[in-house]
């Protein structure tokens, strides 16, 4: 073997030696790229700036009469005369239904009679006591006799009274039960009366508002069987109670309805207003997320990161939901990029402007 191609043979191994050393001294740094970059993510948010709020409860209803009941008779007889048509308006005191009543008749007679000879003896007897040709006992039995008589009258002309059945107060009877002839009961009901003049609203609202309540609200009332109309309410009464079923308060409205337009028993949308608010914080219904039975928005601190914040909510408008708790005036909230953040991550504005 020649000079030069052994001492290549021999340089070899030592320069394979040499290159491994090398790659061990290389630096860590380069040898692998640098973990834990932090990425920002891409948001849009809106900054939360107080404005004025006309403050409204949202609730449905059912449309009552003014006065309502179902008109019996208060004794037992046959029905002979019916004096309205089905739906006519009558007024108070108006006979309704008349019963057979000759027997009472007869009867208020005959006490009228046994009546007026009672006065008839009672005065003969106290002219005798008088002139004393009567004792003071045989005066007090007459006049004894007189009020019995007196009595019997009232008796008999209470029930002549009773087989007329009035309207108890004025407005519109309804479909009646019974025709003329038929036999009836007390209590057994013979037609609806509605007094429709004025209308009654009765709706619930959370109990949380019942600071906000009073007497003299306003409300504005729609109904789906009258779309194209809006009538003006107010409150009249709050129930005294709330319920511990719904946790709510019931209250009671009322409507001017002298044309006649609404009817009792109409599904009512009420709109309760409560006052005003200058100081209120509506956010987009895109900044607000649920997790479980909470509500949640991310909040942007000031090292650019999104940080979570529970919030309770309040009023909804078209768009916007009032936060009366868990953020603050002046506040950025994060409106788009929801899906991608957790909190504590850095974020990147796309966009940032005010809520509306």
């Amino acid at each position: 073997m020649s000079g030069p191609l052994q001492r290549l043979l021999t340089a070899l191994p030592l320069l394979f030696v040499a290159v491994i050393a090398g790659c061990r001294d290389a630096p860590a740094a380069e040898a692998r790229p640098q973990a834990g970059a932090d990425r920002a993510v891409q948001i849009r948010s809106v900054v939360i700036t107080p404005e004025v709020l006309v403050r409204r409860i949202r609730a449905l209803g059912t449309l009552q009469a003014d006065e309502t009941t179902q008109v019996s008779a208060e004794i037992t007889g046959r029905i002979t005369r019916i004096n309205f048509e089905d739906g006519q308006r009558v007024e108070a005191g108006q006979t309704l239904f008349q019963l057979d009543d000759r027997i009472d008749r007869a009867d208020l007679t005959r006490a009228e009679a046994q009546l007026a000879l009672a006065k008839r003896s009672h005065a003969r007897a106290t002219e005798l006591n008088g002139r004393g040709l009567l004792s003071t006992a045989e005066l007090d039995q007459t006049l004894s006799a007189l009020r019995v008589a007196e009595a019997e009258v009232a008796v008999a002309r209470t029930r002549v009274e009773k087989a007329r059945v009035p309207a108890p107060f004025s407005g519109f009877v309804g479909l009646r039960q019974v025709s003329p002839g038929a036999y009836v009961s007390p209590g057994e009901a013979l037609v609806n009366l509605e007094s429709v003049d004025r209308i009654k609203l009765d709706f619930r609202v959370p109990e949380a508002e019942l600071a906000h309540l009073s007497v003299g609200l306003p409300a504005t009332v729609s109904l789906d069987a009258l779309p194209d109309k809006t009538f003006e309410a107010e409150v009249i009464a709050l129930n005294p109670r709330a319920s511990t079923e719904s946790r709510s308060i019931e209250l009671r409205a009322r409507i001017d309805n002298r044309d006649g337009v609404l009817r009792p028993g109409l599904f009512a949308r009420v709109q309760l207003e409560l006052g005003r608010s200058e100081d209120a914080l509506m956010a987009p219904e895109a900044a607000v997320f649920p997790r479980g039975e909470k509500n949640f928005v991310y909040r942007i601190d000031g090292e650019d990161r999104a940080e979570l914040a529970e919030v309770v909510l309040g009023q909804r408008e078209p768009g916007y939901v009032e936060i009366r708790d868990g953020i603050a005036a002046n506040d950025e909230i994060v409106t788009g990029g929801i899906q991608r953040l957790s909190d504590g991550m850095a974020v990147q504005r796309q966009t940032a402007t005010a809520a509306r």
